[in-house]
This record gives C-alpha cells, sequence and structure tokens, in this order.
C-alpha cells in the first residue's frame, strides 16, 4: 500500500512520530520517497533514531531517502532541524516543512496527548492527497476516542477508515486520517 501512495506522489516526503523508527526506515527504502524526518523530544529517543538510522543505512544498500532527525514536541508550528543530527553518510539538504505521508504507532497514550498530536497533523501534513496513518496495538478506551473525534473535527481532520486486526477485542488497529 505504502509503494502505490508513494509512486502516486512526485517526491514524496514522509515524517515519522514513532520512537524507534523502524517505520520510517521502511518507508525511505521505497523508490520514489525523497526524505523521511525522524522526531521525538526525548533526547534518547533522538541518539536511537540516529544510531538506528545509521545501522539500517550500513547494512542496506538499497536507501533511497534523505533522512533527518530533529527535536520536536508536539503541537510545535515549526520542526528545527539539528545539522548535527544529520545522518553522516548522506548529503545534506533542506529538511521539508510539509509532508505527504506521516506515520506513528502507539502515539496516543492519555487523553492530554490528543490535541497536540493532531495538531502537529494539521501543521505539516499536506492537504492534497497526505495521509496519516496511526497504527495502535491496545486499545484507547472509549474516552480518548471521543477525544480523537473531537479534535479532529475541530481541526478540520477526517477519519477515512479504521482496520481493526484484532475485532474481537478492538485493539491493534490501524486509523487513516487526511486533512480537509
Amino acid at each position: 500500500m505504502l509503494g502505490v501512495l508513494f509512486n502516486s506522489l512526485p517526491e514524496s516526503m514522509c515524517l515519522n512520530l514513532e520512537q524507534c523508527g523502524l517505520t520510517g526506515i521502511l518507508i525511505s527504502s521505497i523508490p520514489g520517497v525523497e526524505s523521511v524526518t525522524f522526531t521525538d523530544h526525548d533526547p534518547g529517543c533522538l541518539q536511537l533514531l540516529r544510531d538506528n538510522i545509521s545501522l539500517n543505512n550500513q547494512t542496506n544498500a538499497v536507501y533511497h531517502a534523505q533522512t533527518f532527525v530533529s527535536f520536536y514536541s508536539w503541537g510545535d508550528a515549526t520542526i528545527p532541524v539539528d545539522s548535527s543530527l544529520l545522518v553522516e553518510s548522506l548529503e545534506p539538504k533542506i529538511a521539508p516543512t510539509k509532508f505527504h505521508l506521516i506515520i506513528g504507532s502507539d502515539l496516543i497514550y492519555c487523553i492530554e496527548v490528543v490535541q497536540p498530536l493532531f495538531q502537529t497533523i494539521k501543521n505539516f501534513l499536506i492537504t492534497d492527497n497526505g495521509l496519516f496513518i496511526l497504527a495502535t496495538s491496545f486499545s484507547l478506551g472509549e474516552r480518548i476516542d471521543e477525544e480523537v473525534e473531537k479534535v479532529c473535527r475541530d481541526l478540520n481532520i477526517r477519519k477515512e477508515s479504521v482496520t481493526t486486526l484484532n475485532e474481537k477485542e478492538n485493539i491493534c488497529r490501524i486509523d487513516y486520517f487526511r486533512n480537509n
């Protein structure tokens, strides 16, 4: 599915919001992906991201995308790129400010993160065909689901579909969102 998405978009750019960056590393090897920006607000996670990207770059000859690692707190209006966190083996370019794809897994762990997370989506997802994919391995609960719906409505973000991987317990699901 991701290959089809990126083949339909010229110079596709991805923002990875998860801590270890495994999905972003995979996406960076898809032809047509121009750049992947990895973010976190924890210095230890930023170092883990950088180490994972560097290790993957050393062991994987098929690496298409420019990769950026940056400190970022959800809801902020900009993502500063610290040149000291660029992966050394890749020639630096200017980091993108809008993204065709934003991905993350297990990002919502309490109700207080919902608004800043979706403000981030509003700030950085392109409006023309951009996609936010949120994978969740546990039930968020009714209260958080209602808050997601409210915040999305307030920010004019639409939930397109939900794929539930464990329908019996309504856990392990993938939600798809787009800016209106």
